[in-house]
């Protein structure tokens, strides 16, 4: 019997009664009983059976919020929209290491943060659940941490963009009473870092926001696959330089913060 049907968003069906509404990371019902659990990275799960199973090709996605409806940035360069607007059905984080001499470890974070910045350290923080991969991921410890958002438009087409790359600096156990988790750490320093080509990138879809003495802008927005730091931001009209975007990313929202400089 199908168990899904219909987009991420909505609510699919299961023998035509509503299974699923509302956002993954929150509990759905069904006639009044909880029909989703699990952690992040594994299928969600309804009496026993897989609902919506949140791997492709066997690599474990991290879910956050689904996105839906029209895309509220779009990517300029040199003044002509890189992409068009689009409708996007899902969103998925990807975390993996990756070494010389080893397959792709793919990781089901519970949890990340992650800073690009060329003024400052840039960083990635990860959390993973249990230590039951603790070996494997001191296998890769000379290896890199890779973080990359996938979109899935209502087309079917995927975009998929690496957000960090850099080197693994620690790999820390804690274990407690309740529960274990790996603290994976990595750190690139301002020297090691090079800048690409610089984009012009409309930002729209704004949580807050807020503004120094010095004219320095701090934005929280819709995460955009595209950003970089050193690209030039538009808010309402005005041009600024993106210093610094940070990325964090739980069970139940993402958002990408960013630290730009005055009026250009």
């Amino acid at each position: 019997m199908a168990t899904y049907t219909g987009t991420l968003g909505a609510a699919p069906a299961l023998a035509g009664a509503s299974v699923y509404s509302g956002r993954i990371g929150a509990a759905p019902a069904l006639n009044g009983a909880q029909t989703y659990r699990g952690r992040l990275g594994s299928a969600p799960v309804l009496n026993g059976a897989a609902l919506y199973a949140g791997l492709v090709g066997a690599a474990p996605a991290l879910w956050a919020t689904v996105e839906t409806g029209t895309l509220g940035a779009a990517p300029y360069q040199d003044g002509q929209a890189i992409e068009p607007p689009a409708t996007v059905n899902r969103v998925r984080y990807y975390v993996r290491l990756v070494a010389d001499g080893f397959e792709d470890l793919y990781l089901p974070a519970e949890n990340f943060n992650i800073q690009r910045s060329f003024e400052r350290t840039s960083y990635a923080s990860i959390t993973v659940p249990g230590v039951d991969q603790a070996a494997a991921v001191r296998d890769r410890q000379d290896g890199e941490i890779v973080v990359e958002r996938e979109r899935e438009l209502t087309d079917g087409t995927l975009q998929v963009a690496e957000l960090y790359r850099g080197p693994v600096d620690s790999i820390q156990p804690q274990e407690g009473a309740r529960r274990s988790t790996l603290q994976i750490r990595g750190a690139i320093l301002p020297s090691d870092q090079t800048a690409g080509t610089i984009q012009r990138v409309a930002i729209r879809d704004l949580y807050l926001q807020s503004e120094d003495e010095d004219g320095n802008l701090t934005v929280r927005a819709a995460p955009i696959n595209e950003l970089r730091p050193g690209d030039q931001i538009e808010i309402d009209g005005e041009t600024r330089e993106a210093r610094v975007v940070q990325h964090r990313v739980n069970q139940v929202n993402f958002v990408m913060e960013i630290h730009a400089g005055p009026v250009l």
